[in-house]
């Protein structure tokens, strides 16, 4: 083997190392930058996750629609209850306006009894 030999030999060698080499950069750069999106990818999973559990725990104690029927139904007792209150309110009101009336006779009686 002659120098002119190694001479091509080595600048064959040059080329194919360059190539390569660019070849790794390629490679290597395009592998930390799915790296990096994968980070993101995982970081936005992991928020999400922990959005959904939050979620998940306040419907865990939201009130079912038979808790719900049930105030329903105890409102709707309440309700006529307070009717019966009304009712008998109304004839209380009656009563003291009778009193009253007989109250102030009395006091006009006496009034006029001294005159």
């Amino acid at each position: 083997m002659g120098l002119a030999e190694l001479k091509d030999l080595a600048s064959i060698a040059s080329v194919v190392l360059s190539i390569g080499a660019m070849f790794y950069t390629f490679i290597s750069s395009r592998q930390k930058n799915n790296t990096r999106q994968f980070t993101a990818l995982n970081n936005r999973i992991d928020e999400l996750e922990h959005r959904v559990t939050r979620v998940e725990g306040r419907l865990d104690n939201a009130p079912s629609s038979e808790d719900i029927h049930g105030l329903q139904l105890q409102m709707e007792r309440m309700s006529g209850g307070l009717g019966k209150v009304v009712a008998v309110m109304e004839g209380n009101a009656k009563i003291m306006e009778r009193l009253e009336n007989i109250v102030s006779r009395h006091e006009d009686h006496l009034l006029n009894q001294r005159n």
